[in-house]
């Protein structure tokens, strides 16, 4: 269901509304500049701050898409989000199954590939390890009979994927490693672990509390993407992170006034799965003066998991009275995070359940009653919609861009800009660091370095950050490169820190490329005019005579369509 800018209708939007034209003589509201600005609207202060936004571009036609999903922490009923926009821009949800993808398949990830002498072939056919490969091929910790195929860190949760040949051995290491296992779970996982399956295991990282809404879509008349950052200051807190996807002909960059960073990859975490790489580019922006992005991923994309439902499959699902009736229209196990909020908010559960209960068990309670009619009317009129938009706009442009980048509050002083360079090659979202592992006495020695993705060794030098700020103690620099982007062409590059990343790090040596871009082709596409910057002149308002009025508890993040020049 789309919703026109002065009829907006979901989470709690109505009252931003009233606050937000209800402020006349604070700004013109009725013109596009002052829209684009963003807002503030009263509420109780420190209630909430913004921790991170993620952002999908895509443009269809004369019109671009904008889908983004904030993640803050606060009272929830302290929140509220209002997206300043252009008159024409229409309002509708979109889907949080499409960052969970983004996020899973696109962010950057690091592996180490423990490279077996023949002396731990019996070692290995103990465990039956195997060749590994893939995403998710890390480094292997014999303790215990443990095998580490991965460690990350997504958002508010730490990740780990492993697998051991006994659940309780797995279990074990779990409890030691701050995850949680409830009471009885080991003979649940047995079975599994002897299909030779691993288990996922994901907890809240130290001071974790973020809730997300549910991600919306704005669509507006434009043909740049662009982010106006400056209002968001008031209400971020410090290394705001900020990913942002585009997809489009080409590999897209930021423009002036951001600059683009290729980090320093001998500071990651490459035993702990690269779980610093977010400090890594918080402190390489912060040596490009606080405004760059480094690049994440860009690449063909092939196919994607968000598909609309049939019209039959619908009907079906809206004749439902009752959870049973409702289960044998569509397996509910399947149901993702979109049709799960959908879900939640139709079925009355039964015999004193709450509704977490009936999540946890569909068939447990099959006479909980089902408002078909309501889900009929959201699966037509969000759900659906949403997942049409998505197939068309990947169909249309199967080229995605991932960049991300750190803003504490004093650097949300400037709107960030993109552009799309045909000039510019691929960056894979996986880099891959090797490490030789000996077998003596039929046990595994890790003890040997890694080696980077461009043939230097891994010192083992972490980077560390406390708030807005290093703490690790390493004289080299978080940025390899710092490089001015443009439409067309190779990049101009700024600093060149290879030179004092070798002489910081002497015994390493190595070829230079790092960030997952090392050693990629610069591209052979014919040079194409692709969009530009111009017209990037972004937003400058001042809310509230030029400081954060008493009492302003959220700063809502907008959007500004910026035409491009003929």
């Amino acid at each position: 269901m789309r919703l026109s800018f002065n009829d907006l209708r979901f989470n709690r939007v109505q009252t931003v509304k009233r606050h937000f034209y209800g402020t006349p003589s604070r700004h013109d509201l009725g013109t596009p500049s002052a829209l684009a600005c963003g807002a503030f609207f009263p509420g109780a202060p420190d209630l909430l701050a913004i921790e991170g936004e993620r952002i999908l571009f895509a443009a269809e036609g004369e019109q671009m898409h904008m889908i983004a999903r904030l993640t803050w922490a606060g009272e929830p009923d302290a929140f509220g989000w209002l997206l300043p926009v252009p008159r024409d821009a229409q309002l509708s949800l979109s889907s949080e199954e499409l960052f969970q993808w983004l996020e899973g398949r696109f962010a950057a990830q690091f592996v180490v590939r423990d490279a077996f002498d023949e002396g731990c072939d019996p070692w290995l056919g103990a465990f039956d390890v195997g060749a590994g490969g893939g995403a998710f091929d890390g480094g292997v910790d014999g303790r215990n009979g443990v095998q580490i195929l991965a460690q990350e860190q997504l958002g508010p949760f730490a990740s780990v994927l492993i697998t051991a040949e006994q659940a309780d051995t797995l279990i074990t290491w779990l409890e030691d490693n701050g995850y949680h296992a409830p009471d009885g779970v080991a003979d649940r996982l047995q079975p599994y672990l002897d299909m030779g399956l691993a288990v996922m295991a994901l907890r809240l990282t130290a001071g974790a509390g973020s809730r997300d809404v549910v991600p919306i879509q704005v669509t507006y008349t434009g043909d740049v993407a662009a982010i106006p950052l400056r209002p968001t200051g008031a209400s971020a807190v410090a290394d705001t992170h900020l990913s942002v996807h585009l997809l489009g002909p080409s590999r897209a960059v930021p423009v002036e006034p951001f600059q683009h960073v290729v980090i320093n990859d001998r500071l990651i975490d490459w035993a702990g799965g690269g779980s610093n790489y977010a400090d890594v580019v918080a402190s390489a922006a912060d040596e490009a003066g606080g405004h760059a992005f480094a690049t994440d991923f860009a690449g063909p994309v092939d196919g994607y998991p968000f598909s609309p439902l049939s019209e039959r499959q619908i009907a079906d699902m809206a004749a439902s009275t009752t959870l049973g009736e409702l289960q044998a229209a569509y397996f509910l196990p399947d149901a993702g995070a979109d049709l799960q909020r959908i879900l939640r908010a139709v079925i009355t559960p039964a015999d004193g359940a709450d509704i977490e209960q009936v999540f946890d068990c569909f068939e447990c309670f099959p006479d909980s009653a089902v408002d078909g009619d309501a889900l009929g009317e959201a699966l037509r009129t969000e759900f659906n919609p949403a997942r049409e938009t998505l197939v068309r706009v990947f169909s249309q442009h199967p080229y995605l861009t991932r960049m991300t980048t750190a803003l504490s509050p004093a650097e949300l002083d400037r709107d960030a800009v993109f552009a799309f360079n045909r000039d510019l090659g691929d960056v894979a979202a996986q880099r891959v660091a090797t490490r030789p592992v000996t077998c003596p006495d039929f046990s595994p020695d890790y003890s040997a370095p890694i080696t980077l993705p461009d043939g230097s060794r891994w010192g083992a030098a972490v980077l560390v950050r406390e708030g807005e700020a290093r703490a690790d103690g390493s004289p080299m620099p978080a940025a390899r490169r710092i490089e001015r982007t443009l439409a067309a062409g190779q990049p101009e590059v700024i600093t060149d820190n290879s030179a004092a990343i070798d002489a910081a790090d002497p015994g390493a040596g190595g070829a230079g490329g790092a960030g997952g871009e090392g050693g990629q082709p610069g591209g052979d596409r014919d040079a194409g005019p692709g969009a530009t910057g111009d017209g990037g002149d972004g937003c400058s308002c001042d809310v509230g005579g030029g400081g954060r009025p008493a009492g302003l508890a959220l700063l809502l993040l907008g959007l500004v369509a910026i035409r491009r020049r003929r």
